[in-house]
């Protein structure tokens, strides 16, 4: 019993299709899994390169940074008015609570 009783579906019904390669075109008749085995073997003769993995890191990147560059670019007003001797008393201040090392405290 099919699922769809409606739709009828003969996978060994012949389609025409034309194939390129480098030097000729083919018209040939082939069935739906003549023509999936013909783009399976075309895949697996490509080259493996890793363009899509460095492609996907620049856009991983790219979309990390994205937030950062907005904010950055929105708050220059911010820090044209930032004044920097609180700066620098927030950094003292840290450096006193931390120290240099974690095992040295300074008093």
């Amino acid at each position: 019993m099919h699922l769809y009783p409606f739709i009828h579906y003969d996978c060994f019904h012949a389609v025409s299709c034309m194939i390129w390669e480098p030097n000729a075109v083919h018209k040939v008749d082939l069935t739906v899994l003549d023509i999936g085995w013909t783009i399976m073997q075309k895949v697996d003769k490509l080259p493996e390169t890793c363009d899509y993995l460095v492609l996907g890191i620049v856009f991983s990147l790219l979309i990390m940074f994205t937030p950062t560059f907005y904010r950055i670019y929105h708050s220059k007003d911010q820090l044209e008015s930032l004044d920097y001797h609180q700066l620098a008393e927030i950094c003292t201040a840290a450096k006193l609570a931390f120290g240099h090392n974690w095992r040295y405290v300074r008093l």
